[in-house]
């Protein structure tokens, strides 16, 4: 009793521990005052009574066995709640207050120099710390939700700011058609595709950033000429920054570089950088696009620098952040979200490479340097040359889905001017209907359809005999990878993002089609 007595006076100071103390028969010879106020039991109550006596819930439970444990040198835990196994406790205030009270107990050997004279249970209050927790979860579930409901609301805009943008570019591709038009028409016309182009960027800029904000990207990686890309983009990009006024000048290896990389996204690099320098130079300005290889670290630099209107020291420290912009006055007149740079920098970054900004000041130009890693050497590609033919093999019955009446008649009479036979439904059931009726080559589908959506057309034309070989391709303003994938396990060959680029369209049904009739 000594022993215990001292002990209990030593840690009696531990106000947040409960601490009580048994013999090797289970009697208790320890209660503390946190006991007596926890529980409404003094001490005097309960020592040298047994503790199975005090606390018949721990044998009907079966916990006694952590107590038969200590008592053979073994230490064990019951983590949370122990009141539960601790009950019933006389109907007192205290003891209701334990009720709501997490607890964790510590079972040990009581030692007397190396002799086991007993069992110590520790007993902490852990609410605060479990409150605290919950709260956390709590608001880490609150946090995950809101991005799910951002990602579903950025989603939803994006659709529905495609959609509108479809018609009108189908309506721009049909007028290249037409016989003549005036001077003033082709401007117009020349001025309503660049801008339909504009908004339809911002909108992928926008879910790109959110994307990778969320590191929902994921780069389809394959050996790749670096240069070559370079070249490809230069190319696109000269009569852009002509039509500005601007002057591109390339400077790149005449060798191939080889690395592992994603065509398409570092494509979107450069033309990123490409398009930034062309909102910020001025008419007459200049831009150069230049590469250098360090083959002992395995690294090409690529630089895009321009004469134009430069950076402040502040707009240069924040240049790659979301949403961030020059000097408002500047920024504002050039339009744009702020976002090309930050998709620039995020897109170098899962090539695990680096992108930096440097400017003399404002009116001294710009220059963006991007740093990436390399492939020591260029894979083995065998390359087969076409089988010449003389039967054209492009298909003639085209089948528009799509319940947006001005896209579907856009569709239907530029696809007509590109030498298809077309016809049009604007429900799903009606478009399933017509597709067994008419037997087309190709089906477009929008996926938003009342009545049967998109993927249900696509599964019941995939399921049916006299359908399943068609070739089907889905458009929606939808274009994140879930979407692609749902479009995919659907039956559909391909799914392409409203606004369509119809030359691309006709080249993917025609060089498809090709492939399914040669099979």
């Amino acid at each position: 009793m000594e022993v215990n007595n001292t002990l209990l006076k030593n840690l009696d100071h531990l106000g947040s521990w409960g601490i009580l103390t048994t013999d090797v028969d289970s009697k208790i010879t320890g209660w503390n005052r946190w006991l007596e106020k926890h529980t409404g039991q003094k001490s005097e109550q309960v020592v040298g009574r047994t503790l199975f006596d005090v606390f018949p819930e721990l044998v009907i439970r079966g916990l006694d066995r952590y107590y038969s444990q200590a008592l053979t040198g073994q230490s064990g835990i019951l983590s949370q709640r122990f009141h539960a196994y601790l009950l019933p406790m006389p109907p007192t205030v205290a003891s209701a207050s334990l009720m709501n009270m997490q607890q964790t107990a510590k079972i040990n050997p009581l030692m007397e120099g190396e002799r086991i004279i007993g069992t110590l249970t520790l007993i902490e209050d852990v609410t605060e710390r479990v409150a605290t927790e919950f709260e956390l979860r709590q608001q880490a579930q609150s946090l995950e939700d809101a991005n799910r409901h951002k990602d579903e609301f950025l989603a939803m805009l994006a659709h529905e700011l495609r959609n509108p943008l479809a018609p009108i570019r189908n309506g721009i591709r049909l007028l290249d058609h037409v016989a003549t038009e005036s001077s003033e028409a082709r401007d117009t016309r020349q001025m309503i595709e660049r801008q339909v182009t504009h908004m339809a960027r911002l909108i992928d800029d926008l879910m790109d950033v959110s994307r990778i904000v969320r590191g929902k990207v994921r780069l389809q990686k394959e050996p790749c000429d670096l240069v070559q890309i370079l070249r490809d983009v230069a190319h696109d990009y000269e009569a852009i920054l002509a039509d500005n006024g601007l002057t591109l000048f390339a400077e790149l290896p005449t060798e191939p570089c080889w690395m592992e990389g994603d065509v398409t996204r570092l494509s979107q690099v450069i033309s990123n950088l490409l398009h930034n320098a062309n909102k910020f130079t001025n008419k007459g300005g200049r831009v150069w696009l230049k590469a250098k290889i360090d083959a002992a670290a395995s690294l090409i630099t690529i630089s895009v620098q321009d004469d134009g209107i430069g950076m402040s020291a502040e707009t240069v420290a924040k240049v790659f952040d979301t949403f961030s912009q020059a000097e408002s006055s500047l920024a504002r007149s050039k339009g744009g979200l702020g976002l090309g740079l930050a998709l620039v920098k995020g897109l170098v970054e899962l090539h695990e490479g680096r992108v930096e900004a440097y400017s003399s000041g404002l009116g001294k130009g710009s220059e963006f340097r991007v740093r990436l890693p390399l492939k020591k050497a260029a894979p083995l590609k065998t390359l087969t040359a076409p089988v010449p033919t003389t039967e054209k093999l492009q298909p003639k019955r085209v089948l528009v889905i799509e319940d947006n009446r001005d896209t579907a008649l856009s569709m239907k009479m530029l696809l007509r001017h590109m030498g298809f036979d077309v016809q049009i439904a604007h429900s799903g059931p009606d478009g399933v209907e017509l597709a067994k009726r008419i037997l087309p080559d190709v089906i477009l589908c929008d996926l938003g359809l009342p009545e049967l959506d998109g993927f249900g057309v696509a599964r019941t034309l995939r399921s049916d005999a006299a359908t399943c070989d068609m070739l089907l391709i889905a458009q929606s303003g939808y274009g994140q990878e879930n979407d692609i994938l749902k479009s995919r396990e659907a039956g559909f060959d391909l799914h392409l993002v409203k606004p369509i680029d119809f030359l691309q369209l006709q080249g993917l049904i025609t060089s498809a089609e090709n492939r399914r009739l040669k099979t």
